[in-house]
């Protein structure tokens, strides 16, 4: 678990720009001086998509400035039956909400969630419970702030290392193999979502240390490789 952050890296204003001029092609939308929200998870039961919209729903209902882009298949088949673009009319998002174009049996190679990362202002997750949070810390690395519920990895991810903001839950329920779900506060996830809409400078904050916080403790060659062959070396004896 970790991230190469030579890969995932934040670029300056100029590249940033370039690259979203190109995502506005590809995506069919107008990214020039709007505030993108991407949401990187795939669509199972597990990840709330259908809570992550609703929350956008609200914060963008009076808003024109604002891109929603899902990470995610709308038709794979772990999504238990939710219709994604149906929601997404019924809410009145069809027209500020892409897809990023993965498919649920081949993802997009990662140079390019790399740079949906590098266009977007922030990353939002809704997810009932994550063992790790690739995404979460493939977005600090890149120095884009998450918003995640309060649950699981998110307190060792977000809450401790101020690289995003951590939302309360409404309630927690009982999911598949006698484990607790978490249902995440939509008010709150709002908030935070508007929270940082109007606080550049706490956004730019939050960059500064995700990058930080990926390098120290998450860069693959720097970290995560060298504890995995000291702890190889002792097993063996060697």
């Amino acid at each position: 678990h970790g991230v190469d952050t030579k890969l995932f890296r934040p670029v300056d204003d100029l590249k940033r720009q370039d690259l979203r001029r190109k995502w506005s092609q590809l995506l069919g939308i107008d990214l020039t001086n709007k505030f993108v929200v991407l949401s990187v998870a795939r669509n199972q039961g597990r990840k709330m998509i259908p809570e992550s919209i609703r929350a956008m729903a609200d914060f963008a209902k009076d808003k024109n400035d604002v891109v929603f882009i899902l990470g995610c298949d709308p038709g794979d088949p772990a999504g238990g039956g939710i219709n994604i673009p149906r929601l997404l009319q019924s809410w009145k998002m069809s027209h500020y909400t892409r897809f990023s174009g993965t498919m649920y049996w081949r993802g997009l190679p990662d140079q390019e969630y790399r740079e949906l990362f590098q266009i977007s202002d922030i990353h939002m997750l809704s997810t009932s419970g994550e063992g790790f949070g690739v995404p979460t810390i493939e977005s600090a690395s890149c120095g884009i702030p998450s918003i995640v519920p309060d649950y699981t990895t998110t307190k060792e991810l977000i809450e401790d290392t101020g690289v995003g903001i951590s939302v309360p839950l409404a309630e927690k329920i009982m999911g598949t193999w006698n484990v607790y779900r978490a249902v995440v506060d939509k008010k709150k996830l709002v908030d935070a979502m508007e929270r940082l809409y109007k606080d550049e400078n706490l956004r730019k904050e939050m960059s500064r240390k995700g990058r930080e916080l990926a390098v120290k403790e998450y860069d693959w060659d720097l970290k995560v490789f060298p504890l995995w062959k000291k702890f190889f070396y002792k097993t063996l004896g060697v």
